[in-house]
């Protein structure tokens, strides 16, 4: 089996919110049979060697200069110094250590350069980045106590624009469209002094494609592969890049998207922290959608305060004031290690009503999938009409470029070919969302009534609460390294899914979950 030669830490975590939300206990399975990975035609994948046909490699000769300079003594002095340091820990790490941004830089880009090519984790670097690290040292400033993302190195999802560079979202159809003006969240993570490094994979137009292709495949960057257990382990999607490049210490921090799942499956899969913002509480101009009435980005790191930076620097989300003071959450079948780890931490945990119960299943079973189809086709045409798009215009386009070249999407296309005839109409489909949002209102009364802040649950969580506008987070509660059994990773993580769209909220739950820390001893 092939390995990374740097031992990888998630730190110890379990979480909390002040608002509404639901807590589900993650039990992500291993070995399920269900990666749907084609091994062999234009795919080889073993143990050292993972290819399609086509796929783009990173260059890293823009790099050559700054990685010569990064003798092998001090990467490994600033890797022993950043092992389980989250943002502000590595921060301090430079500190101490006098590294430079760009010192700090080629540390990632040397990882990347090790074991890249077969984890396939980042679509491309930006060349850019080091004029900016460069510009940051000559100023002689860096990451402060204040200021922990100055000279921090950070990637994007590759459904992110960042300027000069393809927002293709892995497609073929769109890679040479290049993006004239960085996203959103690209310029406010510039505004707060962080190096855009570059993009990371993803499943290929945010797993909207096709219902056959594996998590972590597009066709320009190839198959993403868990950390760890790389040929038997589904790493999810689909920012499946950005979760993995935590995992596997490519960044400070990264960032996704999510419209239903997308941000919290992989992050839950890599066993780091992730977060989706609230809907409307983070600028999507600038990146591909999948449907424009409930997209949002979302942050992976090693911490709550990890995903609280990003969040506040990428999206203007500033944190709540923390508190110790106790909180109710309602009991969705937790583990009694769990429960006692939360009674430690002031929380206090209660069973269910009946209508809460029956709410919940109500939400589940809304159409979410049929409403998104009918939205992906004019969330694409506005997307299109305000961006580099290469010749397409509308979603027929796209779908005809696939059907023009099939060795672009060797998976299928039936999922992105829904949208042409879809059985719902917008108008129905706007219905769906309304409905969804109904119920996630009376999901927040509901557990109100009970005194309560959030469910916590032993499940895969409740990816289609995002139908609500709800913000998202999910916290490792083990740490995770490279040689933990394979069998035990994944399956212990908290989802909080809070039931109003209040980031900042749902990042201190978090933060109080994270310090109930159950394995602590």
């Amino acid at each position: 089996m092939r390995t990374i030669t740097r031992f990888v830490t998630a730190l110890v975590a379990i979480g909390v919110i002040a608002v509404s939300g639901v807590i589900t206990y993650n039990t992500l399975s291993s070995r399920d049979g269900s990666l749907q990975r084609h091994a062999d035609g234009d795919f080889t994948l073993d143990e050292e060697v993972n290819t399609y046909a086509g796929q783009t490699e990173i260059d890293y000769a823009p790099y050559d200069g700054i990685l010569s300079d990064l003798s092998p003594e001090r990467r490994h002095q600033i890797s022993v110094a950043f092992e389980g340091r989250d943002l502000v820990g590595r921060a301090q790490a430079r500190r101490e250590l006098g590294v430079t941004n760009t010192e700090a830089l080629a540390y990632y880009v040397a990882n990347m350069r090790e074991s890249n090519s077969y984890y396939r984790s980042v679509l491309q670097l930006d060349p850019d980045a080091i004029a900016a690290a460069a510009e940051l040292d000559a100023r002689g400033v860096g990451p402060s106590p204040d200021q922990p993302l100055r000279g921090a190195v950070v990637l994007v999802k590759g459904n992110i624009a960042v300027k000069g560079l393809p927002n293709d979202a892995g497609s073929r159809a769109l890679h040479s469209a290049e993006a004239d003006a960085d996203s959103s969240v690209v310029e406010g993570l510039r505004a707060a002094g962080a190096i855009v490094a570059g993009r990371t994979n993803l499943s290929e137009l945010a797993n909207f494609l096709t219902f056959d292709a594996p998590n972590g495949f597009s066709a320009v960057g190839g198959q993403a592969l868990d950390a760890r257990d790389p040929l038997n382990r589904d790493p999810s999607g689909s920012s499946t890049g950005s979760a993995t490049a935590i995992a596997l210490d490519y960044a400070d921090l990264t960032f996704g998207t999510e419209t239903q799942g997308s941000v919290i499956s992989p992050a839950v899969a890599a066993g780091v922290y992730g977060a989706k913002a609230g809907y409307g509480e983070c600028d999507i101009s600038g990146i591909v959608p999948i449907d424009d009435r409930v997209d949002s980005p979302g942050v992976f790191g090693r911490s709550t305060a990890d995903l609280a930076v990003g969040f506040r620097a990428a999206c203007g989300i500033d944190p709540v004031r923390a508190t110790d003071a106790g909180l109710t959450v309602i009991d969705m079948g937790l583990d009694p290690v769990l429960v006692a780890a939360l009674g430690r931490a002031r929380i206090t945990v209660v069973e269910p009503g009946t209508e809460l119960q029956q709410t919940i299943g109500e939400l589940r079973d809304l159409p979410f999938i049929d409403a998104l189809v009918a939205g992906v086709g004019p969330s694409m045409e506005t997307y299109f009409s305000g961006n580099p798009s290469g010749r397409l215009e509308n979603l027929h386009d796209l779908v005809e470029f696939y059907r023009q070249h099939p060795e672009a999407a060797p998976y299928g296309i039936d999922l992105i070919e829904q949208g042409l005839t879809t059985g719902m109409s917008l108008s129905e489909s706007g219905e769906v969302l309304d409905r969804g949002r109904d119920l996630v209102d009376k999901i927040n009364e509901l557990m109100a009534e009970q005194g309560a802040v959030a469910l916590v649950g032993r499940a895969d969580g409740l990816p289609e609460i995002t139908a609500g506008g709800s913000a998202r987070a999910t916290v490792p509660l083990i740490p995770v390294t490279q040689n933990l059994a394979v069998d035990v990773y994944g399956k212990y993580a908290v989802t909080i899914e809070a039931a109003d769209g209040d980031t900042a909220a749902l990042l201190e739950i978090a933060r109080r979950v994270e310090a109930a820390r159950p394995f602590d001893g």
